[in-house]
């Protein structure tokens, strides 16, 4: 079978796998099969797709984003179609691989990377960034991850209502 071949394949095994995780049940048998288990031990979100220093081969580095952001939609579909059910697992995942949620967000942003705005950008990557940068943001809001690290930075520093006006809470 030839590249062309494998990555159709690969990409109806990945359409099925969002098809399902879109269902609430689906969900659950995704989630039971522990996909963010599997996740881990393949190392799919552990390589840095920015070493790749040859500039020839942005292909492999704009099918490589292509591949993250398609299994991030099947993660934030299964997170969204489960409810409160998972959020933890979730939460998890985002901390896990925080490298490469800042490095995508930034880049699609235009901060550094060569992303949009450099005027040295590969507008067919930058593309493929942004889509990862989006479903990236689904599985964000779904977890409710940016007011749970909101929280917990307040909790690690130590601050509550008491610790903040002291006094007040004598008179």
């Amino acid at each position: 079978p030839t590249d062309q071949h494998q990555r159709n394949y690969q990409n109806a095994r990945l359409a099925l796998l969002l098809q399902i995780a879109q269902s609430r049940t689906g969900a659950k048998y995704i989630l039971y099969a522990n996909l963010f288990r599997a996740l881990d031990t393949c190392g799919l979100f552990t390589a840095d797709p920015e070493l790749q220093s040859d500039a020839q081969n942005s292909h492999a580095l704009e099918q490589h984003y292509d591949l993250l952001a398609k299994v991030v939609r099947i993660v934030g579909a299964a997170l969204l179609s489960r409810g409160s059910h998972n959020i933890v697992q979730g939460r998890k995942f985002l901390t896990d691989h925080r490298m490469l949620v800042t490095h995508t967000l930034k880049r699609s942003a235009g901060i550094g990377g060569g992303g949009t705005g450099t005027g040295t950008s590969n507008p067919t990557l930058d593309e493929k960034v942004g889509d990862l940068a989006d479903a990236l943001m689904v599985v964000i809001a779904a977890t409710g991850f940016l007011d749970y690290e909101a929280d917990a930075a307040i909790l690690r520093a130590g601050l509550c209502a008491g610790d903040i006006y002291p006094m007040e809470s004598n008179m």
